[in-house]
């Protein structure tokens, strides 16, 4: 619990440096860190919610969900809103949008594939696999889900 609490601040001090640096320079890369900083955060926050209250009954089950359901569409919608507002700033909108575009793809290729081959090897070995095997993955594969639809909020039209 206290690493997830701090990987949290860490996560959270790094995205405020990281926007500062984004405000003062606009690159694909700080652009991108940004992103990928936001995305974390907001899954670490999901994370934290759920190891510290450790869920002892349905009702409560599905309350902590709700809560990590919400965890994510608000960094979905920070990161949309970003994005929107980076657009308004940058000198070439349309080389913004083409950064994000493949961002979005990657991101998408990326899930979709850890989720087969972390549910091929462990159906290949016949156990799962470890604990912290198990936390990267849903990490990765979060952070690759709202970068994909912070990138689709986005580019919706006004």
């Amino acid at each position: 619990m206290t690493w997830l609490f701090s990987i949290g601040l860490i996560l959270f001090l790094a995205l405020l440096l990281v926007r500062r640096l984004v405000n003062r320079r606009r690159t694909n890369g700080s652009i991108a860190l940004e992103l990928l900083l936001t995305a974390a955060l907001s899954t670490d926050v999901a994370l934290l919610l759920w190891r510290g209250l450790q869920p002892t009954t349905v009702g409560f089950t599905l309350l902590l969900w709700a809560a990590m359901f919400v965890s994510g569409v608000l960094g979905i919608r920070t990161m949309g809103r970003r994005l929107v507002q980076l657009r308004q700033l940058v000198a070439d909108p349309h080389d913004l949008h083409r950064f994000t575009q493949a961002l979005a793809y990657h991101a998408a290729t990326l899930w979709q594939l850890a989720l087969v081959i972390g549910l091929a090897t462990s159906a290949v070995s016949q156990h799962l696999p470890a604990p912290a095997v198990l936390w990267g993955l849903s990490l990765v594969i979060m952070v690759a889900i709202l970068l994909e639809n912070a990138v689709r909020l986005a580019n919706l039209p006004s």
